[in-house]
């Protein structure tokens, strides 16, 4: 939704962004990823079933981001802008380290009903689990 990838440093526009995710929320059934928690995707809080807030470790995402940043600037991976070491700095001081998870909390207090913090994939898939097997026992 953020990123036109027929160019490099290319974003969509605002209209056609927000024309896309009132697309996608209003269908049966969606996923929507990202760190976008602004006024424009908070419809997507209120519509959602689920809200899975990933929060692994920072050094796991410290690793992470260095490994994508290795892919994308040896062509391993794809990326939508070009990766410089200015912006690997950016992306583990500021996005990383700086990263507030009680703002998203605060952001999303009012679905806590509907909220869940998780650390990695094996709670994640037990959450999964659980809410299917409870949605087919309403069934």
């Amino acid at each position: 939704m953020i990123w036109d990838r027929s160019a490099e440093n290319l974003k969509y526009p605002e209209e056609i962004r927000n024309k896309t995710f009132q697309e996608i929320i209003h269908k049966e059934s969606w996923i929507i990823e990202g760190v976008q928690y602004s006024a424009w995707t908070m419809e997507s809080f209120i519509q959602s079933d689920m809200i899975i807030i990933l929060n692994p470790s920072v050094y796991i995402r410290d690793y992470r981001i260095i490994k994508r940043f290795i892919k994308s600037r040896t062509g391993i991976e794809p990326w939508n802008y070009k990766q410089s070491i200015g912006n690997l700095i950016k992306m583990i001081v500021q996005w990383n380290h700086g990263y507030q998870l009680e703002k998203l909390l605060e952001v999303t207090n009012a679905f806590q009903h509907k909220r869940y913090i998780v650390r990695n994939r094996q709670e994640t898939l037990k959450i999964l689990q659980d809410h299917f097997l409870v949605g087919q026992e309403k069934s």
